[in-house]
């Protein structure tokens, strides 16, 4: 009999006819630049990798894709496991497993791929890197959205017609990002809020029988960003706005270990309460304090990782150079909050200079700065950690332009005629994303 056990944040195991599929494991450790921590500790008898035969990533965020935890695996048993990720330009995330001596395999958009019989998974691309999937096993079918921007009933729509009806539904419920400075209150609610809009038109785009709101399992655990937790939505939040059923959809929580007999989903079988999970993460929201913080960094070793980050983004030609002296790209000034309060001057052509300047626009530690410098994909992580203040009031867009060709490349994208092809995007879309979606 088909089975789901959960695990902790993003991550569960899908169990039928001699495979299991584990989705996303972070067991243990910190995320984003230490920026979060897991709301509850994973029992240590879940930290095992004992029958796993495959391992699904939906993408390279830490919280998702979580290094650590991978490594953990013993070396005996990677021969045995398989896995499964999106297809992609730079096969970084392939090459690194293979290091590590585990068999990947890349899955093709929406192609069913067999893991044993009457059990597959198939794979569809949204976004800039993240994936969701679609699990069938034992004649239910899952749907993992885990933490895909699906912000409109339109876009939930074209996720159903590309998978077709589902029965369980796994989706993020609370923001994930930074959300304005400390007095911005207001906005992090607008975000918690929005955040259930998008449930809502999962729900109603994909009728699901059960709804497993799951992904948001971590807490910004850093003193730099502690105070973004203010406004999160917990599990008792989620289910005061939702009830224990929306448009006929089942809303379930469950605690590390907790298990679904799938079949009981389709045959509507009677429940076990979930309030004992929801005081579980309400009494981890009470505990949680501050547990990270920064080394400082040189300015020395700044202006090293400076150097650095500008050679690589040179090397995508003079569309960046172009961009920054026509001032759609801008310099950024950060002032530090170590280092004496010292402030520094970013940009691709002169490196990191330190100096008084007129103004600031962001409040960063020297070691986040090293770690945005140092780092493709900081920016990235760093604007979910939120470890940082804006000083200006257009620094966000500021801080994105500057730091789009790092993703660029994170991204695998290193052709100047594509990176064109988005920027004009960009310009044509005073608000939409870079990219919305890849339906392959």
């Amino acid at each position: 009999m088909a089975c789901m056990t959960f695990i902790n944040h993003a991550s569960f195991v899908v169990s039928h006819n001699g495979a299991t599929l584990l989705a996303d494991p972070w067991f243990f450790g910190s995320a984003f630049n230490d920026g979060w921590d897991l709301l509850v500790d994973t029992p240590r008898a879940l930290q095992s990798f004992d029958g796993v035969t495959h391992i699904w990533y939906s993408h390279e965020h830490p919280d998702h894709f979580s290094v650590p935890t991978l490594r953990s695996v013993p070396e005996n048993r990677r021969r045995d496991i398989t896995i499964l990720f999106q297809t992609t330009r730079d096969k970084r995330v392939v090459r690194f497993c293979e290091r590590l001596g585990f068999t990947v395999i890349e899955l093709e958009g929406g192609q069913p791929f067999e893991l044993a019989p009457d059990f597959s998974i198939a794979v569809w691309k949204w976004g800039l890197g993240d994936s969701f999937c679609r699990i069938d096993a034992g004649g239910v079918r899952l749907l993992n959205l885990n933490d895909c921007v699906v912000s409109t009933a339109r876009q939930a729509k074209a996720i159903s017609m590309a998978t077709g009806p589902v029965d369980v539904l796994l989706s993020q419920f609370s923001y994930a990002n930074w959300c304005g400075n400390e007095a911005d209150v207001d906005r992090r609610r607008q975000e918690a809020a929005e955040k259930l809009a998008r449930v809502r038109y999962q729900i109603e785009a994909l009728r699901p029988r059960l709804t497993i709101p799951f992904a948001s399992f971590a807490y910004f655990s850093h003193v730099e960003n502690f105070y973004l937790n203010d406004c999160v939505n917990t599990p008792a939040m989620v289910r005061d706005a939702l009830g224990q059923r929306y448009a006929g959809s089942r809303i379930h929580f469950m605690s590390p270990g907790d298990a679904v007999e799938l079949p009981d989903v389709v045959a509507h079988r009677e429940w076990p309460d979930d309030q004992a999970a929801i005081d579980l993460y309400a009494a981890a929201y009470a505990r949680i304090a501050p547990a990270r913080h920064s080394q400082p960094v040189t300015v020395q070793q700044l202006q090293t990782l400076a150097e650095a980050f500008g050679k690589r983004v040179r090397s995508l030609g003079p569309v960046p150079r172009f961009l920054e002296r026509i001032g759609y790209v801008k310099p950024l000034v950060f002032r530090l909050t170590d280092l004496d309060g010292a402030s520094v001057r970013l940009s691709y052509g002169s490196g990191l200079e330190v100096g008084r300047f007129g103004h600031a626009d962001c409040l960063i530690s020297s070691g986040t700065l090293a770690f945005l410098l140092k780092n493709d994909f900081g920016y990235d992580a760093v604007e979910v950690s939120g470890q940082f203040r804006t000083l200006a009031p257009d620094a966000e867009r500021t801080l994105s332009r500057f730091f789009s060709f790092s993703s660029f490349i994170n991204n695998g994208f290193s052709n100047p005629l594509t990176i064109g092809w988005f920027l004009v995007q960009r310009l044509c879309r005073s608000r939409a994303p870079l990219l919305y979606v890849r339906m392959s």
